[in-house]
């Protein structure tokens, strides 16, 4: 869906009531970037709040190694396949069932727009992307209200 116009309820939350904007990118990752600047660009202060406020609620994992974490998502990923895309009534699958699953064209091309919107890895590596979320290339740290990990 590019270049899609942001959801409406975002600059009126933003012009009309002034207030927070909540963003659920874990449920929906299009959009999240446009819809946090229109928000941004349509702010108007109110008696509630004087500058825009982001809250941003995204998908988040770490394991031991990177290998480890993508598997722990796995079955994340065959429940969205079978329970959303394919409308099967299924039990979340096991890490290894899950590893062993086939999917579509389609089917992958949902998985990774939902996977770039997740930040998984290693403690470090989410660390380290949370300082710095990247969704399509845009930085949105500021909707997070996070600076840059500092490294040790």
């Amino acid at each position: 869906m590019p270049n899609q116009v942001p959801p409406p309820r975002a600059r009126f939350w933003a012009r009309c009531a002034g207030l927070p904007l909540a963003v659920g990118s874990f449920i929906s990752p299009r959009n999240t970037d446009e819809t946090i600047a229109a928000y941004h660009g349509h702010f108007v202060p109110s008696k509630w709040l004087e500058k825009p406020l982001v809250k941003l609620a995204l998908f988040a994992l770490c394991a031991e190694t990177e290998e480890r974490a993508r598997a722990l998502r796995s079955p994340m990923e065959a429940w969205l396949v079978e329970g959303l895309l394919r409308k099967m009534n299924i039990p979340f699958p096991s890490t290894r069932d899950a590893l062993s699953a086939t999917y579509d064209a389609s089917e992958l091309s949902e998985l990774a727009c939902r996977g770039n919107a997740a930040v998984v890895g290693t403690p470090e590596q989410v660390a380290t992307r949370l300082g710095t979320v990247v969704a399509d290339g845009r930085l949105i740290a500021e909707a997070c209200g996070l600076a840059p990990a500092v490294s040790s």
